[in-house]
């Protein structure tokens, strides 16, 4: 079984909501610290319950429109949420990185690789 992982990429709390799910998993905000030689930026990543197919709480992996996944991110400083739907094709077997931007959500496989990765951002 894949592993599904959300990264923060901004200055805040996130809470990160499955299909639903009464739980939602906090995401503590990045971190910049200067040394000698430059910055060095921290992403906290938090995993979130997966398996073949979706449940209320579970990103389901298995791919196709019945596995597709609605990711609801709330920030802590009370921004707007925001919603994206997220389906998968051929990454059984992959453990998932998806990164929280403003606005944005960005996904790839354990490869580095975005295909077979789909995400909608809700209006």
């Amino acid at each position: 079984m894949s592993n599904v992982y959300f990264g923060n990429c901004v200055f805040d709390d996130v809470l990160v909501n499955i299909n639903s799910s009464l739980e939602p998993v906090r995401v503590h905000p990045r971190s910049v610290v200067n040394g000698p030689d430059g910055a060095v930026i921290t992403i906290p990543a938090s995993m979130v319950p997966s398996s073949a197919n979706r449940t209320k709480g579970t990103f389901g992996t298995g791919g196709g429109t019945q596995n597709t996944n609605r990711v609801q991110l709330t920030f802590a400083s009370g921004d707007e949420p925001q919603a994206y739907d997220v389906t998968t094709t051929d990454q059984q077997g992959l453990d998932l990185y998806f990164y929280i931007f403003d606005g944005a959500l960005v996904g790839q496989n354990q490869q580095g690789l975005s295909t077979g990765i789909q995400i909608d951002q809700v209006k």
